[in-house]
């Protein structure tokens, strides 16, 4: 059994280096390490082989010179061989072109298993993984948490559990595939100073372009389909004012009170409203194709609101090109939806049904939407930024040769009729906005991020409705769903949470209990950050930020919490947040309103106390 595990070097978020002229990373002499998730991948694959020796490994990466020492660490951890694609034309490829050289060397070099991470860590697209697998012609499951090795001969054959966003499922995979893995498939471990020391005499296989058979043109900067406009620099709007009372009960009393008098907290809510980064539309610009298309969601039997929160901002972009906007739904029944669709304005719904839209199958809904923007022609093509859109997104622009831009917290249209697609990058205060060189441009959006659409400020209803028989599926891949599973879905509140209580790590584990009654008794809703998440202590469906839930609650309490930005971009639609944080210097209280530097055990009841008792004064006026 061959196995394939597919590294990213990421680099430290501290020692980033951006160049303006080209608007990529420059990764030379930035300290590097392997992504966390594909670690776990090769210690999952290093497991395998002390089980079954006969397996081999292979660690592949792409990147510079530099990347071998990513390679070595592969090596001391278990794999067989490693090899490094280098070559100065790979410099500024973005998830398409990377992919584009993945495949070629896994084309000549065939794996019965290919290993991702989720994502990496510096980009978090989720997009290399299922545009590798398109390009190849295998199927790809994502985000598995467990992988079963069921049968070794004659065939490879594998179960797999995976995450969902409503809770997991377990599939039975006939080799070859690929997997991109969580963080729960196995634990991070580091080499050894006499391991890496061992590794550091083997030869490392380096291969160019060239040795690929890639053309300039299909890899870096050319092979490129997105590119940086622009970096824009996100100035903190808040308020910024942290209380410096020497005595504590006098700072939260003086925080209470801006919160309730005049914040109007818990009654009449006066609190801003959250910065757009795309600017207003063009009036109307001239331009074609000047269509929208929608990938909608349908999720446990009804359509997800993300899709209307799509359809919100579908219908603002096509409006200044006097375009239509399209909304495709892929699912295994007929249902009739178009009801509640023609109620939002839509100009024209496609349903797909049949056999070949069931469960796990992204291959066949990439295919069928590669049908129907064929046929719909549309300028801009959005999707969700659910487990749902990252699979079968990234396989149809690997199947078009198009540009995606994963996770946008805004979206515009330029005077040019480009999509303007605003990215949080760097793990810093920055927004990237990237446009694509191809048509349509696609873009995927996390739910939360676009309210939902008023229906009195909608065009008229005039949908006309089509539906489309699925047909037959159009791979021959061996994957089969053998159970599944529904959690309740504890995060389903922070959508619609006025108030909402975030925990950080600096809590505790001990603290939860406490901060949960708190929240309990104020009637907010509870969250947390990806930290505190990939511990254990939460579940992950409570998590907010850039990997996780984006949220509008109009007061957030940040408990203890450090304010990094992938985690702050998940609240930005708040109107006011509150920081409690012990640590005078911590980054989020030049993210808040309002600060309190304390430590939070001590804070929490009597701010709980203070608010509860300028409630009541105001009930009594």
């Amino acid at each position: 059994m061959h196995v394939v595990v597919c590294l990213k070097q990421v680099p430290s978020v501290a020692a980033l280096k951006f160049d303006p002229e080209s608007k990529t990373l420059q990764r030379e002499g930035v300290p590097l390490e392997i992504n966390s998730f594909d670690l776990r991948a090769l210690v999952w694959a290093a497991q395998l082989k002390q089980s079954h020796p006969e397996t081999q490994i292979t660690a592949v990466t792409l990147g510079p010179p530099q990347a071998r020492e990513a390679l070595i660490d592969a090596l001391a951890l278990g794999a067989d061989r490693g090899v490094l694609l280098s070559d100065p034309n790979f410099r500024g490829s973005d998830t398409l072109a990377t992919a584009r050289a993945l495949t070629a060397f896994l084309r000549s070099n065939p794996a019965d298993l290919i290993l991702c991470g989720r994502y990496s860590v510096d980009a978090e697209t989720s997009q290399v993984g299922p545009e590798v697998a398109e390009l190849l012609a295998v199927p790809h499951v994502s985000l598995v948490q467990r992988i079963t090795l069921a049968q070794a001969t004659p065939s490879v054959l594998l179960e797999v559990e995976r995450e969902t966003d409503s809770g997991w499922e377990r599939l039975q995979v006939v080799a070859p595939a690929l997997l991109t893995v969580t963080e729960s498939l196995a634990p991070e471990r580091f080499p050894s100073k006499s391991e890496r020391e061992r590794a550091a005499t083997q030869s490392i296989l380096q291969l160019s372009a060239a040795d690929l058979g890639l053309r300039p043109e299909d890899i870096g900067f050319a092979g490129s389909p997105t590119w940086v406009r622009e970096l824009v620099e996100v100035p903190s709007s808040r308020r910024q004012l942290v209380l410096t009372e020497e005595n504590l009960r006098l700072r939260v009393a003086k925080l209470a009170s801006i919160l309730v008098e005049e914040y109007g907290a818990f009654r009449v809510w006066r609190v801003p409203a959250p910065r757009a980064f795309a600017p207003a539309p063009p009036l109307r610009i001239q331009v074609e194709p000047k269509d929208v298309l929608v990938l909608g969601e349908v999720r446990n039997g009804s359509v997800h609101p993300v899709t209307w929160e799509l359809v919100g901002k579908a219908t603002e972009l096509s409006s200044s090109m006097g375009g239509k906007v399209h909304v495709a739904l892929l699912t295994e029944e007929r249902k009739h939806f178009e009801g509640a669709l023609r109620e939002a304005g839509i100009d024209r719904v496609i349903i797909v049904s049949g056999a070949a839209c069931s469960s796990y199958l992204p291959w066949e809904h990439a295919a069928r939407l590669v049908e129907i923007i064929r046929r719909v022609r549309p300028r801009f093509v959005l999707g969700p930024s659910t487990a749902y859109g990252r699979d079968v997104l990234p396989r149809v622009a690997a199947r078009l040769g198009l540009g995606l831009t994963a996770d946008c917290i805004d979206l515009g249209v330029g005077a040019d009729g480009s999509l303007i697609q605003y990215k949080p990058a760097f793990g810093g205060s920055i927004v990237a906005a990237i446009s694509s060189r191809t048509l349509p441009e696609m873009a995927t959006i996390r739910p939360g991020v676009f309210p939902t659409p008023d229906a009195s400020g909608t065009r008229p209803a005039r949908a006309q409705v089509e539906h489309v028989d699925a047909g037959a599926p159009e791979n021959n891949f061996h994957v089969r769903r053998l159970d599944y599973g529904l959690i309740a879905d504890l995060g389903a509140d922070l959508e619609r949470a006025e108030v909402v209580v975030g925990i950080g790590k600096g809590l505790g584990q001990e603290g939860i209990e406490t901060a949960r009654q708190f929240a309990q008794r104020l009637g907010a809703a509870l969250c947390t950050t990806r930290d505190v998440a990939d511990e254990g202590w939460l579940p992950r469906q409570l998590q907010v930020g850039l990997t996780g839930r984006s949220i509008a609650p109009k007061l957030y309490l940040a408990l203890a919490i450090r304010g990094a930005f992938e985690h702050m971009v998940g609240v930005r639609r708040a109107g006011v947040i509150v920081a409690v944080n012990r640590n005078p210097r911590a980054p989020i209280f030049r993210q808040s309103d309002l600060g309190l530097v304390a430590d939070v055990h001590e804070a929490l009841p009597l701010l709980e106390e203070e608010i509860l008792k300028r409630l009541d004064a105001t009930e009594g006026k």
